[in-house]
C-alpha cells in the first residue's frame, strides 16, 4: 500500500510539474498572472477560462479515466485559442502526454485569438465533438453509477441465464475508485481483436471505495473481478457474476450438497435456483432434445455444438453413455423440475450426483455407469485449498468435492489467525496476493512472513465466498478460494434484455418473460416491459403537446 500511494503522489506531482511548464506562457501570453500555473485547481479554473468552457468542468478533471478525455478536449481547444490549429501539433500533444505544450510555449511565440466556434464546427465536424462529450458522458454512468453486462457463461443457471443482459450497479456496495487512471475509456482490458491492454501500470491508484447503500448480504448475485488473474491490475481482471454464500467470518461448509452458514444450512432467496447434474437412466435410448428444451429449457449440446459455442450447456460434457444395454445421461436440473422430469415416459431412473471425498466409499446400488464416472472425474485435489492447485506440490491435505466441502473460515478485517502449514495453504494466498506479503514456508513447516517467523497473521481485508448457481458447472471460489472485498465490483439489480440462442425458432429467441425483469426481489418474477413502453407513449405524447404549445405562445 506505502508503494502504490508513493507512486501516486510521485505521478501527482509530476503532472504538476508539466501542468505549470505547459500553462505558464499561455497564461503570459493571455494577460493571465504567472503565478496561476503554478496553483493545480485555480491553474484549471484559468484554462477554462481561456477556452470558454464553464468552470465545473474542474470536477472532470479529478475522476480517474474521465479526465483523460478531459486533457484531450482540452488540449486541443488550449492550442486552438491560441492559434495552433494543424492536425500535426494536436496528435503530438496527444502521442507526448502533453510535453510537446511545453516545447510550443517556449519556441512558438503563442499569440491569444479565442475560439473560434466556426472554424472548429468546420474542422472537427459536430459529429466528433458529440462524440467526445458522448464518451465523457457514458464513462461517467458506466464509472460511477452503472455499467451493462452480459451473463456469457451457463455457471448461474436458471437463475440468471446465458444472454440475459444486466445493468449492474456500483453504489450499492459503494462506488470503487478506478486503480488504473491511465486506461482508454468503455474498453475493460483489452483492445478488440488484439492482445493490446487498454491501461497502462505507469500510475495505481490506492483502493477507496465510497460510502455504501449496504453491505454484501448472504445469497445475492454480485459481479467481482475474477482473483486469479495476478498478471493484471485489480480493476482490470475478468468480470465474474456468482452467488455470495459467505460473508467475512462465515463459517462455511458443503455437506451433499446443501451449504452451511456457521452450522446452519442455507436458505436461497432472490429468486435463487440451484441446478445440480443427476444421473438419468433411460430405456436404451436417447431423450429427445427438443423435448426437453420445450419443457424444462434444458439445451443438451453435443460435443461439436459444445465445441463451437464454447460453453457446456446444462447437460453435461459426455455423449448419451452406455450402461449395460441401458443409456444415461448426468443432465442439470432444478429442484423444483426433478418431479416433472421423472414423469418423462422414457426415463426410469433419476439419482442425484453427489461426489465424495476420496477414501469414502459409493453406496452399493450405485450404477455402474455412474460409479465409473465418480472415478474418473472428482479428484478432489482440484479443489481449494489443495497444495497442489495452488503451490507447486502434491500432498492431499484437504480432502474436498463440489458436494462435499469444508468446512472453511472466510476471513474478515481484524481477524487473527494462527500461522501453521494447514492455515498456509487456506490463506497463504490471501496474505501473497490479496494483502501484499512476502510469505513463505520453511522447511520445518513453519511461516514467515516478510522475512520474519510468524505464528499469526491479522487480515487487512474482508473476504467473501462465491458459488455458481449451476453448482457442478461453475469455476468458483470451490476451485479458487476467497474474493477480497477490492475486487467487488457492484449490484446486478434490472435485465433489461434476454436472449436464447440455442432456441429453435427465431421468434423464440428474445425470453419475453425476462424482460425489464428485477433481479434482487423474491416471488414469481415480473416483467416491467409493457408499463415502461407505456410510459415512453405517454411521454412522447406530452412532450409532442408541450412543444406545439410552446410554438403557438411565440406566434
Amino acid at each position: 500500500m506505502e508503494a502504490i500511494i508513493s507512486s501516486y503522489w510521485t505521478y501527482f506531482l509530476a503532472l504538476q510539474v508539466i501542468g505549470f511548464l505547459s500553462t505558464v506562457t499561455f497564461f503570459k501570453a493571455a494577460g493571465k498572472p504567472v503565478w496561476a500555473a503554478a496553483v493545480p485547481v485555480y491553474r484549471t479554473l484559468v484554462l477554462l477560462k481561456l477556452v470558454d468552457r464553464s468552470p465545473w468542468w474542474v470536477i472532470l478533471t479529478f475522476l480517474p479515466v474521465i479526465n483523460n478525455v478531459v486533457a484531450i478536449v482540452l488540449a486541443y481547444e488550449l492550442l486552438h485559442v491560441f492559434n495552433f490549429r494543424k492536425t500535426v501539433q494536436t496528435f503530438f500533444v496527444v502521442a507526448t502526454f502533453g510535453l510537446y505544450l511545453v516545447y510550443l510555449g517556449f519556441t512558438g511565440a503563442p499569440t491569444y485569438v479565442g475560439k473560434d466556434r466556426e472554424f472548429m464546427k468546420k474542422q472537427l465536424g459536430e459529429t466528433v465533438t458529440s462524440i467526445f462529450f458522448a464518451v465523457i458522458v457514458a464513462t461517467i454512468l458506466r464509472t460511477f453509477s452503472f455499467e451493462a453486462y452480459t451473463i456469457p457463461t451457463s455457471s448461474m443457471e436458471k437463475s440468471l441465464m446465458v444472454g440475459d443482459f444486466l445493468f449492474v450497479s456500483k453504489f450499492h456496495y459503494g462506488i470503487r475508485l478506478p486503480q488504473t487512471p491511465l486506461s482508454i475509456p468503455l474498453l475493460h482490458n483489452k483492445i478488440p481483436f488484439t492482445e493490446l491492454p487498454t491501461f497502462s501500470r505507469v500510475v495505481s491508484l490506492p483502493y477507496w471505495r465510497s460510502p455504501k447503500i449496504h453491505d454484501v448480504k448472504r445469497g445475492e448475485s454480485v459481479v467481482f473481478n475474477y482473483p486469479m488473474e495476478e498478471h493484471l491490475p485489480v480493476d482490470k481482471r475478468e468480470n465474474y457474476i456468482k452467488r455470495c454464500v459467505g460473508l467475512p467470518g462465515d463459517t462455511l461448509a458443503v455437506v451433499e450438497r446443501q451449504v452451511y452458514n456457521n452450522g446452519i444450512p442455507m436458505e436461497f432467496r432472490y429468486r435463487a435456483n440451484p441446478m445440480y447434474w443427476h444421473y438419468v437412466e433411460t430405456e436404451g435410448f436417447p431423450l429427445n432434445p427438443l423435448k426437453v428444451k420445450e419443457q424444462f429449457d434444458i439445451n443438451y449440446l453435443n460435443q461439436e455444438q459444445r465445441l463451437r459455442n464454447g460453453d457446456m450447456g446444462d447437460v453435461n460434457a459426455g455423449e448419451y453413455y452406455s450402461d449395460q444395454g441401458k443409456g444415461f445421461y448426468l443432465v442439470a436440473i432444478s429442484d423444483s423440475a426433478i418431479g416433472d422430469f421423472e414423469k418423462l415416459q422414457q426415463v426410469t431412473k433419476v439419482i442425484p450426483v453427489n461426489a465424495l471425498p476420496k477414501g469414502i466409499s459409493y453406496p452399493e446400488d450405485t450404477p455402474p455407469g455412474l460409479l465409473n464416472w465418480y472415478l474418473e472425474n472428482t479428484n478432489s485435489g482440484a479443489f481449494f485449498p489443495n497444495p497442489q492447485s495452488a503451490h507447486g506440490e502434491d500432498t492431499l491435505v484437504f480432502r474436498y468435492t463440489a458436494d462435499n466441502f469444508g468446512p472453511i473460515y472466510i476471513p474478515k478485517a481484524g481477524d487473527k489467525i494462527v500461522m501453521n502449514y494447514e492455515n498456509f495453504m487456506r490463506y497463504g494466498r490471501a496474505i501473497r496476493v490479496y494483502e501484499g506479503n512476502d510469505i513463505s514456508l520453511n522447511p520445518d513447516k513453519t511461516v514467515s512472513i516478510n522475512g520474519q517467523l510468524a505464528t499469526d497473521y491479522t487480515f487487512k481485508m474482508n473476504y467473501y465466498w462465491m458459488m455458481g448457481d449451476n453448482r457442478h458447472n461453475s469455476l468458483d471460489s470451490r476451485f479458487w478460494g476467497f474474493v477480497p472485498e477490492d475486487h467487488i465490483v457492484g449490484k446486478p439489480v434490472f435485465i433489461w434484455m434476454s436472449y436464447d440462442k440455442y432456441a429453435k425458432k427465431f421468434g423464440d429467441r428474445i425470453r419475453w418473460e425476462r424482460v425489464f425483469t428485477t433481479v434482487h426481489f423474491d416471488g414469481p418474477r415480473r416483467s416491467y416491459f409493457i408499463p415502461f413502453i407505456i410510459l415512453v407513449v405517454l411521454g412522447t405524447v406530452l412532450n409532442s403537446k408541450w412543444k406545439k404549445k410552446k410554438a403557438n405562445a411565440s406566434k
